[in-house]
């Protein structure tokens, strides 16, 4: 990994490039969208409290951050969603770039966040996205996030 620096949000470590371009592939993390982060939990908040009024006992719940970076949003949905719920859930964190996916995996493991419900890919979302449209007996996601700009 290049250059990185740690920080702290929402109770939180992460690690990501010191690097304060916007260039891709830099584990790029942006400060100053944490609070757009609080709004995309709240929601997944709401979204759960709403399916759990209207299932008795409802399924996994799935989760995909399009342009994940280095994961914070992914694993605040991990963190805070498994603390709030007994249910199943199922986190896509995913980005093209190699070496934002090894800081989303080492993310996982300095924030021992389970690693069996946050899954670290490397695909186009447009190809994730059509592959999840087409696969027989699969649910669709329930949330979608897409930010490139890293909130």
């Amino acid at each position: 990994m290049c250059d990185s620096t740690t920080t702290n949000e929402s109770s939180l470590t992460f690690q990501h490039s010191s690097k304060k371009s916007f260039g891709t592939g830099d584990g790029f993390y942006n400060p100053k969208m944490s609070i757009g982060r609080d709004l995309a939990v709240l929601a997944a908040i709401e979204h759960c409290h709403q399916l759990k009024k209207r299932q008795n006992g409802y399924d996994t719940i799935r989760l995909l951050d399009g342009f994940s970076g280095v994961g914070v949003l992914a694993l605040r949905w991990a963190s805070t969603l498994s603390s709030h719920f007994n249910s199943t859930f199922e986190i896509t964190a995913n980005d093209r770039s190699k070496i934002c996916q090894k800081y989303i995996t080492n993310n996982i493991q300095t924030n021992n966040i389970n690693s069996r419900n946050v899954f670290v890919t490397g695909q186009d979302v447009n190809c994730i996205l059509s592959k999840d449209a087409v696969t027989p007996n699969r649910r669709p996601f329930d949330m979608i996030h897409l930010d490139p700009f890293g909130c």
